[in-house]
């Protein structure tokens, strides 16, 4: 044997060190002569039935092995099966074992007959329903999947049909799929889950012209504990919910009932306003009073106009015993009472109070604002004006001169 610094030879360099420098020119045939042993030492496990093949025959040996030798894996006889470690292959490694490396050519074909199981193991729940569709239709196949199987809920009971058809002609059962009541784990599922759920994954397209459709209750579910104004809006599909808030009144909002006499005709008050009352019964005793009284037939959208029309005495509830300060803005709308109180005099403010006169029997001009019946002044009387209206004065001015509005004053009286 050829050695080298007292190791023997081998692979490549073992067959060559034979060979004279004459052989060497028909390198061709010597390479025929050399096993892929030869070449690659040690010999992967993966190629060691392959070790003794020689390297001009190696490329046609290799096509006829199988990828489970070439990835190492044991073939059980008596099974007739692949194994790794002693386990039996699944999945794309059992389907993939059996090939050999010419059948890879043809790799499309081959995949055409894998399942999704066979690729996917274990199983995602959410996929259960097409483990054993083959690859090549898996596009197909998820469109026909429900949402709901996705989301990981389980059907429960049937509950009606969704049409699954665009076409325009008479509809068969074909054109319908299932609905399910969606359980999650043994909760039933609700709200615009449930609607969702009962999707196909192909239908997912026009989701969001559906959502415009659902109702408000469709989407949030429905509680006893719901306000007021969330109960009102609970038929209201979801695309009208703007407008809708809009045309609500705040008695609707608050929780408040009306008195309905007839078909859509309710109570009313001596000002014509529908009545609102606490209870659903609309007992007396229950009626909506001031402050809100005054707020309960606005809308959402009309309240701030309306609260500029709305005056003092109907959002505070005046008697006998008020003052005269709020006596005197009873009529006020809520917007002008501080213009109204800067120009309120004091006398109305204590609860005093003026007479009107009947201006002809005053044909003396004193002033702009002030007439006398007659010119002597020290017998007449006075009128003063204050807005359109004429009130008893007197004059209260002691200075000789000729005398302007602002030395009469009005006459009060307790």
């Amino acid at each position: 044997r050829w050695e080298k610094a007292g190791t023997p030879l081998t692979g490549i360099e073992k067959v060559l060190a034979g060979k004279t420098i004459a052989d060497l020119k028909d390198f061709g045939s010597i390479l025929n002569e050399v096993t892929l042993g030869d070449v690659l030492n040690p010999v992967p496990d993966m190629l060691k039935s392959l070790a003794d093949v020689k390297i001009d025959q190696l490329g046609t040996k290799l096509e006829q092995m199988k990828v489970g030798d070439l990835l190492g894996y044991e073939y059980d006889e008596s099974e007739s099966r692949w194994e790794k470690a002693g386990a039996p292959l699944t999945g794309i490694e059992k389907v993939l074992a059996d090939k050999t490396i010419a059948d890879l050519k043809d790799l499309n074909n081959i995949m055409g007959d894998v399942k999704l199981g066979d690729v996917l193991n274990p199983m995602p729940d959410m996929l259960a329903s097409i483990a054993n569709t083959p690859i090549s239709q898996i596009s197909t196949a998820i469109d026909q999947i429900y949402v709901g199987e996705f989301m990981g809920y389980t059907k429960g009971a049937e509950n009606g049909t969704t049409l699954d058809c665009d076409q325009s002609h008479a509809h068969t059962e074909d054109c319908y799929y299932t609905n399910y009541n969606w359980l999650e784990g043994t909760t039933p599922v609700s709200g615009i889950m449930a609607k969702i759920a009962n999707k196909k994954v192909g239908n997912l397209g026009s989701i969001g012209n559906d959502i415009t459709s659902y109702t408000f209750a469709d989407i949030m579910g429905t509680n006893a504990s719901d306000s007021a104004l969330i109960k009102a809006l609970y038929n209201t599909p979801v695309g009208n919910i703007g407008t809708e808030m809009n045309t609500i009144q705040l008695g609707t909002a608050m929780g408040y009932y009306r008195n309905e006499l007839s078909a859509g005709v309710y109570e009313t008050d001596a000002n014509g306003k529908v009545v609102w009352y606490t209870d659903e019964a609309c007992t007396p005793a229950n009626k909506v009073g001031a402050p809100q009284s005054a707020f309960v037939n606005s809308t959402l959208s009309n309240i701030g106009t309306d609260i500029s029309n709305i005056t003092l005495g109907e959002i505070v509830e005046l008697d006998a015993d008020s003052s005269a300060m709020l006596k005197a803005l009873k009529d006020t709308p809520i917007n002008g009472i501080g213009t109204a109180i800067d120009g309120m005099t004091l006398g109305t403010a204590m609860g005093f109070v003026r007479y009107e006169v009947v201006i002809g029997g005053y044909p003396i001009t004193v002033s702009a604002e002030v007439k006398a019946t007659s010119a002597d002044y020290a017998t007449a009387q006075f009128a003063k004006l204050d807005g359109t209206i004429w009130y008893n004065a007197q004059l209260d001015c002691k200075e000789s001169h000729t005398h302007t509005d602002d030395c009469f004053g009005y006459v009060w009286y307790q």
